[in-house]
């Protein structure tokens, strides 16, 4: 699924088929979940969000706000 914010074109990640996809184009890096003694109940998850540049940057603050709103 893709989603389209000012002619551009995103990819909507919300199924394991997409998440699939994306892991096989290396455009995902998984990060150890910090877990208590609870393995199967995670506290916390990391997301690695890395701008295109350094000019960029507010690419990743608008990236966490989205997904801070969604958690």
């Amino acid at each position: 699924m893709t989603d389209e914010v000012d002619d551009i074109s995103y990819t909507v990640c919300n199924d394991p088929r997409t998440l699939l996809w994306l892991g096989n184009q290396l455009a995902m890096e998984f990060h150890i979940p910090f877990e208590t003694r609870d393995t199967n109940r995670p506290t916390e998850i990391v997301f690695d969000l890395d701008p295109p540049s350094v000019n960029e940057f507010h690419l990743a603050i608008e990236a966490a706000k989205r997904i801070k709103k969604r958690f």
